[in-house]
């Protein structure tokens, strides 16, 4: 016997009563799950709210001069290339990223601020497995950097500045990038509000197996660059930096302000 056909046989008071409380179950279990659906739509999303980075994060600084920071400015990531020459050219380099293994097919995007100087550059980057971690790896690599003059410039190993845009603000920029099989697009808006310019449409083989992430570079030698990292969002789930009891956090993270 189930509980409605319970309900039923028994007498009118308390039948009234049963039904009363099997309506509340069921409101309470329809706000159960609208909670667990508005989780799941920022599972792929890292607002970085955390003290520390997410077990899938991985921190690559070849040189190993350089530094991250979540605590200076809550909310954000900041990655500062140390003074000299941490550039990614003909070979990996040493310039330091923050990455996480990525599929075939994705998207990926974030929201920068700097302040670009001459010989450094801050952006995305796609290093294939053997260029990770591995400064001397001519590994295939690709990149999306901001230079001066309000420039982003499409990089990889075989075309270096290969093609670039003229965009508003190069020092603060959302980028996302759609990635499917060796097809390479790449998106910029100028505010969150905006709707997202295709800047770049370019085909390049990164190999079967690479990581996407975060990169801030010098060359010839540089000064010291700093990259802010507002969030990174994914087509595909990742372990957030946030803490379990941190959580609600990233829901304020899409309404927050610099």
């Amino acid at each position: 016997m189930d509980l409605f056909e319970f309900v039923a046989k028994e007498p009118k008071p308390l039948r009234r009563e049963l039904k009363m409380n099997c309506k509340k179950c069921v409101f309470f279990s329809l706000i159960i799950l609208m909670s667990l659906s508005i989780t799941s739509v920022f599972a792929d999303r890292d607002d970085f709210n955390s003290t520390k980075l997410g077990e899938k994060w991985i921190w690559d600084n070849p040189a190993k001069d350089s530094s991250y920071d979540l605590k200076e400015k809550p909310g954000w990531l900041k990655i500062t290339c140390a003074p000299g020459d941490h550039d990614i050219w003909d070979v990996r380099g040493g310039g330091p990223a923050v990455l996480l293994e990525a599929p075939n097919n994705y998207t990926f995007e974030t929201h920068y601020v700097t302040t670009i100087k001459d010989n450094c550059s801050v952006g995305l980057v796609f290093l294939n497995e053997d260029a990770v971690g591995n400064a001397k790896s001519p590994g295939p690599w690709c990149a999306l950097f901001t230079q001066p003059g309000n420039q982003l410039f499409w990089q990889h190993a075989v075309g270096v500045d290969k093609m670039q845009a003229n965009v508003a603000n190069g020092n603060d920029a959302y980028i996302k990038v759609e990635k499917t099989d060796k097809n390479w697009k790449f998106y910029y808006k100028e505010k969150a509000d905006d709707k997202w310019t295709l800047i770049i449409d370019d085909n390049y083989d990164i190999g079967k197996k690479h990581y996407a992430g975060l990169m801030v570079k010098n060359w010839d030698p540089g000064p010291e660059i700093t990259g802010y990292y507002d969030y990174v969002e994914t087509s595909w789930a990742f372990a957030s930096a946030v803490e379990p009891y941190e959580k609600l956090t990233t829901m304020w993270g899409h309404i927050k302000q610099k």
